[in-house]
């Protein structure tokens, strides 16, 4: 399969989490890079983050190829959102 970083990133992120697609397109571009400043010696990202619909609290865990493949797509992303 040929791909581009975008939708590596968006695969890898929507298995790593298993959040439905409402989460997952709720999440801000400024949030992820805050969130990849915290990766574990094992290249684990681990946060807390509130549903969009229903507010409750949910936990994200990005395993490390989720890490390697949002930080490539990150780089070309513009700062703004």
């Amino acid at each position: 399969m040929i791909s581009n970083i975008e939708s590596k990133a968006r695969l890898s992120v929507a298995i790593s989490l298993g959040w439905g697609v409402g989460e997952l397109l709720s999440l801000k571009p400024s949030f992820i890079k805050e969130v990849l400043k915290t990766v574990d010696s094992d290249g684990f990202v681990a946060f807390d983050y509130k549903r969009k619909k229903t507010g409750a609290r949910i936990r994200g865990i990005l395993n490390p190829c989720a890490v390697h493949d949002l930080t490539l797509f990150l780089k070309g992303f513009p700062e703004t959102e």
